[in-house]
């Protein structure tokens, strides 16, 4: 019975041998060629927070002002081309803003507050919330056309991705307007 259990595992682990790069050398010299892969009806959500300080000085005089903001967004795969161009319709779910000037009260925003509560200043940006906007991008990562809409008129949000193939650990510049 043992000679059969040996003979049956001696298969089996012959039959599965996996291939592993001779050296990290190779490994290192593979290249990639990085593209997006879209899939209609592909929902994406996520979260964008930023913080900036600016500080302003003149002669003594010193200032500085903190904002704040905590955006939760979507997209969604609504049609891919025979070049794999997708058309995503991205949509902001929620912000919750604040700007603090020296060291007044901060003006915030938080647009699950009702809208009287808004300050004048995010009036704007309660108009774009839960509007939809579409943007195509190209597999790798480039607007190739958006909306005509006025808030449809910032850059993409995709990472722009090289158009030739990279190794691991190397990295790509993008200039951007």
């Amino acid at each position: 019975m043992r000679l059969f259990a040996f003979c049956v595992l001696s298969f089996v682990l012959s039959l599965s041998t996996v291939s592993l790069p001779a050296t990290f050398a190779e490994e290192n010299a593979t290249e990639y060629a990085l593209r997006y892969k879209f899939t209609p009806n592909e929902f994406v959500h996520y979260n964008v927070d930023s913080q900036n300080t600016i500080v302003v000085e003149l002669n003594q005089a010193k200032e500085t002002t903190v904002n704040t903001a905590n955006t939760l967004k979507h997209y969604r795969v609504i049609w891919v081309d025979e070049q794999g161009n997708g058309t995503l319709e991205t949509m902001i779910d929620h912000v919750k803003m604040s700007a603090k000037f020296a060291n007044q009260v901060p003006a915030t925003f938080d647009s699950k507050d009702p809208k009287q509560k808004d300050l004048k200043q995010y009036e704007k940006i309660r108009a774009t919330i839960g509007k939809p906007t579409r943007i195509v991008y190209s597999p790798l990562g480039k607007v190739v056309s958006k909306d005509e809409k006025p808030e449809a008129q910032n850059q993409g949000f995709l990472i722009p991705l090289p158009e030739n193939k990279v190794k691991i650990g190397e990295s790509w510049k993008e200039e951007y307007d």
